[in-house]
């Protein structure tokens, strides 16, 4: 497994379904590398999707977000969102990840996403979103 820093990183994208009752099951590639404790929020950006953190790279976006000036609005802002919007989330014994439903309505997830392995965060887009990001990066849609 790759570390930076003795974080986690994480590679691929896989197509997954999220089943009636808001759980998706996570990929093991991804799964094995996450650990117990998980952060989950809505992710920043022009496409919605969400952002989910092991505990070491919680801890280490906690200790960077402790050093920003209290009266610096738009990080204040960023921050809030993350806070407000984020769950601690963990992974069951079938290997499933259960959604908020308010979080998979925000990301406008359908039953078809796409989890992503992204350094060191997965990311979950829906899959329609997904490949309109990727076209309009110029990749390659499957």
């Amino acid at each position: 497994m790759a570390e930076v820093h003795k974080f986690p990183v994480f590679t691929g994208k896989y197509e997954h379904q999220i089943d009636g009752a808001n759980r998706l099951v996570m990929p093991a590639k991804l799964r094995d590398k996450l650990g117990d404790k998980l952060f989950l929020s809505l992710g920043k950006g022009a496409y919605p999707y969400l952002v989910l953190l092991p505990e070491p790279s919680y801890q280490r976006v906690v200790g960077q977000l402790n050093e920003t000036e209290l009266f610096d609005e738009v990080k204040q802002d960023d921050i809030r969102d993350m806070f407000t919007d984020g769950y601690e989330v963990s992974v069951d014994g079938q290997g499933r990840l259960r959604l908020p439903a308010e979080l998979r309505k925000s990301a406008h997830l359908g039953s078809k996403c796409m989890v992503l392995g992204v350094f060191n965060r997965v990311e979950i887009w829906d899959r329609e979103i997904f490949e309109i990001y990727r076209e309009r990066r110029g990749h390659p849609v499957s």
